[in-house]
């Protein structure tokens, strides 16, 4: 996914974070710089891919599960805000733009639409939909006249969206027409989120706290958090509370020191490993679809990835070499 600049910020100005967070911030400074990116993106996403599992384990109905995840999310948001400023959160940090709110919004959407598709399809079919997210960024943001979008990119695109549709010509096996269809306008509302975040200055924790907070509320009138056992409430406490905010916390800060390029090829080992999880916890293995579509897909957009940044190395080269004539 394209992230870079501002983008991954937590306050508004670039403040510096102080505190055992500026600390750790110092050591880590030492490392160079592409170690440092693949070091947050790699941990954050091996955090991240065991979401589709946690999911799975929990034994809770949709609206509970979305209301844990927002409840508990919000906190642990906070305390990681809380934790980077060094203790002190300015006022103008929840002072949110139209931007940043619209990005809450779609986050929500993308959370419903996650949960509905692992609970109601093959995992692997799931994640190889939300997989196709960027190839259907690059549409919309040529549709609204965001960028130029290379030739490799359309290609790319077009190979990706085949290999969706493929999926839904081919009615899902170990799945549902719901999830399948839940996990595509997912793989929308990411792909709006990131035209929008390209388009403005969106500082993601913040939105993604309110986003959380957005989905809290929605799914509380379809919850029943008081009946919920002591281990899925400890499982939800768990995966909310450390596992979302810390993930996401690290891939979001990983783009300060790596390419768009190398960053969307990171990523996608949440789609390999989220159904290797369930695969080994549950014995539920992927089915034949999900094989065939992943590779489909994921390839694509691996390659498509590789030649992006072998472009942006020519780029850089051509560039120095004219500045040193």
């Amino acid at each position: 996914m394209p992230l870079k600049g501002r983008t991954a910020g937590w306050t508004r100005g670039g403040h510096r974070p102080t505190g055992p967070a500026g600390r750790a911030g110092a050591a880590a400074s030492r490392l160079p710089d592409g170690t440092k990116g693949l070091l947050l993106v790699g941990t954050g996403v091996l955090l991240l891919s065991p979401d589709a599992l946690v999911i799975r384990l929990l034994d809770l109905d949709a609206g509970t599960l979305l209301f844990f995840r927002g409840a508990f999310s919000v906190v642990g948001y906070l305390a990681i805000l809380q934790l980077l400023s060094g203790g002190a959160l300015r006022a103008r940090t929840w002072a949110l733009s139209r931007s940043e709110l619209l990005v809450g919004c779609l986050f929500v959407i993308a959370n419903v639409f996650f949960v509905l598709a692992i609970q109601n399809s093959n995992a692997a079919l799931a994640l190889v939909i939300f997989a196709s997210a960027p190839a259907i960024t690059t549409l919309i943001g040529r549709a609204v006249g965001f960028e130029r979008v290379p030739r490799r990119t359309w290609i790319a695109s077009t190979i990706v969206l085949a290999g969706v549709a493929a999926i839904f010509l081919t009615e899902p096996r170990g799945g549902s027409w719901l999830g399948a269809a839940a996990a595509l306008g997912g793989s929308l509302a990411l792909a709006t989120t990131l035209v929008v975040r390209r388009a403005g200055d969106v500082r993601v924790l913040p939105s993604q706290a309110a986003g959380a907070l957005f989905t809290g509320i929605v799914a509380l009138p379809f919850a029943s958090p008081l009946a919920t056992s002591g281990e899925d409430l400890r499982l939800a406490l768990f995966a909310g509370l450390l596992l979302l905010p810390v993930a996401t916390a690290m891939i979001m800060h990983g783009p300060r020191y790596l390419t768009a390029p190398e960053v969307s090829l990171l990523l996608l080992l949440e789609s390999i490993l989220g159904p290797l999880w369930i695969w080994i916890a549950l014995g539920d293995p992927p089915t034949e679809q999900a094989v065939l579509a992943g590779a489909l897909i994921l390839g694509t957009l691996a390659t498509h990835s590789v030649l992006a940044e072998r472009a942006l190395r020519r780029g850089r080269g051509a560039t120095s070499a004219s500045s040193l004539g």
